[in-house]
Parts: C-alpha cells; sequence; structure tokens
C-alpha cells in the first residue's frame, strides 16, 4: 500500500485599506477608492449647496460662517489621513448618493473614527436614521456638549446640532 501526503498551503491574503483624502468631516475616500459616509455622524457643510444654504439660515450666520465650522472638522478628522483602518457596516451599506456607509476603525481601536469625530466636538450625533451605534453616539455629543469640546464653544455649532 503507498500513502500519498498531501500538502497544502494556504496563502492569506492581507488587504490593507487607509484613508487617502478627506473629502470633509464625515465624508473619506479610500485607497480602494471607495468613497465613505461616515455612519451617525454629520458635520457642518463647508461645499456650496442646498445643505449649506439651509443650514446658514437656520443657524441666522452667513455661508461663509459656515464653511468655516466645516472647515474646522475637516481639519480635525485630517488626522487620520494615511492610516490604516478597517471598516464595519450596519444595516444600510449604501446611501442614497452611492457612498458607502460604514464606521471606520483605527486598526487595533475599539472606537470607531466616527465615535472619535463626535466625542471631540467636530460633529454631532445625526440620529435621523436607526443604526446600531446610536446610543454611544449621543453619550459622546453630551460628553463633547458638556465640556464644551471642539465646535460646541461655538453658538452656531449648538443652533447646528439642533437644526437635525
Amino acid at each position: 500500500m503507498k500513502t500519498f501526503i498531501l500538502i497544502v498551503t494556504l496563502y492569506a491574503t492581507i488587504y490593507s485599506l487607509s484613508i487617502i483624502r478627506v473629502k470633509d468631516g464625515d465624508t473619506f475616500v479610500l485607497s480602494d477608492s471607495t468613497t465613505v459616509r461616515l455612519i451617525g455622524i454629520d458635520t457642518p457643510e463647508k461645499f456650496n449647496g442646498k445643505k449649506l444654504t439651509n443650514d446658514a439660515t437656520h443657524c441666522n450666520i452667513s455661508k461663509e460662517n459656515m464653511k468655516i465650522l466645516g472647515n474646522h472638522s475637516t481639519i480635525f478628522a485630517k488626522q487620520f489621513l494615511n492610516k490604516e483602518i478597517t471598516l464595519s457596516f450596519d444595516k444600510n451599506k449604501i446611501d442614497y448618493y452611492g457612498r458607502t456607509l460604514a464606521y471606520i476603525y483605527l486598526l487595533n481601536d475599539t472606537i470607531s473614527i466616527n465615535e472619535h469625530i463626535i466625542k471631540h466636538g467636530y460633529a454631532k450625533a445625526y440620529t435621523k436614521y436607526s443604526f446600531s451605534k446610536k446610543f454611544n453616539f449621543i453619550k459622546a455629543q453630551s460628553f463633547a456638549q458638556c465640556y464644551t469640546i471642539g465646535l460646541w464653544k461655538f453658538h452656531s455649532f449648538k443652533l447646528f446640532a439642533d437644526n437635525h
């Protein structure tokens, strides 16, 4: 009787992603060209359009001042550029504009970038839609509000947060 030994070598493909561009405080472009809209957060608008007009009108400030708030959020989010990340998804994976909806995590981090941005006061919890981490995001927003961290020191951001 002959014995055959079968040797199988498995090759694991390591697929690493990183953030290569911050479009604004809540929308990133990844190294695979995917545009990701962060689930459960909203930052002030920095681009001209209907949302900027509506937000500025509601907050009773100029569009230029609203853009300044949006730029602050974007600058804060840029600290995550070129960092290796992982994605986590919720019930809906694509938004109305075709962007991937996700929670983004730095490697070996248990708190999402989404939540970090809220907790540091550069976004509000966007609770219009249901998502699994809503309670954590509301707690993070309460923390930032309580300690007037980030944009919470500006009265116009408080009005922005009340707008939605």
